[in-house]
């Protein structure tokens, strides 16, 4: 998650068209002293789009393969928090199942365009010799996935999926939780998360994630196309393993 920035007289206005990582991304607005701004999602098959201009304190969903833009802030500054996530099938790290059905996982157009996405990604970082700890000499790699024909495959669905999303998805922004609705849908949260507290407190310790930033388990790491860990990220690494479990972090 980060926070983005745009500025009517100084530094970033806008954001150009562009797709987002992982399955699924979200921003949430910040602040409602500017003009302008929102973000402008593009139909690639009809040529077309559609503006969303959530209210401060709203959050926008959507998949992330969809192509969009940052429109340009007239006056003022508009603050948002944006995050991707990753819907897996497997637990990267323990390789367990993570539940996920196959409707939601391989049956659906938008995950396995991410997946192939990813593992190509995931490809080229090790043969272009970037991966930590991992000392192979660049073009050069006894992954299965890094054969030749492997990765253009990985390329040619991820672009053929893309496509076919455009052609049948719909294209729509639709409200999720009305006006009228918001402190009901708080509160099922507050109890949802309360219920999972105790859950939690009823497992080992030693089999418990540790600390309120547990759910950063899965964050900064890159995954093959068969959802198995690839690389972890710099940012990750330097900062140490021990850093993600602390119970004060």
């Amino acid at each position: 998650m980060f926070v983005v920035r745009y500025d009517a007289t100084k530094g970033q206005t806008n954001l150009r068209r562009h797709t987002d990582s992982g399955h699924v991304s979200f921003n949430i607005l910040l602040s409602d002293q500017f003009e302008g701004g929102g973000t402008r999602f593009h139909n690639r098959h009809l040529n077309n789009f559609l503006d969303a201009k959530p209210a401060k304190g709203q959050v926008l969903i959507s998949p992330a393969s969809i192509n969009h833009e940052g429109l340009s802030v007239t006056s003022g500054t508009r603050y948002i928090l944006v995050g991707f996530t990753s819907i897996d099938d497997k637990d990267p790290i323990s390789e367990q199942p993570t539940g996920l059905s196959v409707f939601a996982s391989w049956l659906s157009l938008s995950w396995i365009q991410s997946r192939f996405k990813e593992g190509y990604h995931a490809s080229h970082t090790r043969l272009e010799g970037n991966e930590l700890g991992v000392q192979n000499p660049v073009g050069v790699s006894d992954n299965w996935s890094d054969n030749k024909y492997v990765r253009s495959l990985c390329r040619d669905i991820t672009t053929y999926i893309t496509t076919l999303s455009d052609f049948w998805s719909q294209h729509l922004h639709i409200s999720l939780v009305s006006k009228e609705n918001v402190n009901a849908y708080l509160d099922a949260l507050d109890k949802a998360d309360k219920e999972q507290s105790e859950i939690l407190q009823q497992v080992s310790s030693s089999e418990r994630p540790r600390g309120r930033s547990w759910w950063f388990g899965g964050q900064q790491i890159d995954v093959n196309v068969d959802g198995t860990l690839a690389s972890v990220w710099a940012s990750r690494s330097n900062a140490g393993e021990d850093t993600f479990k602390k119970e004060n972090l």
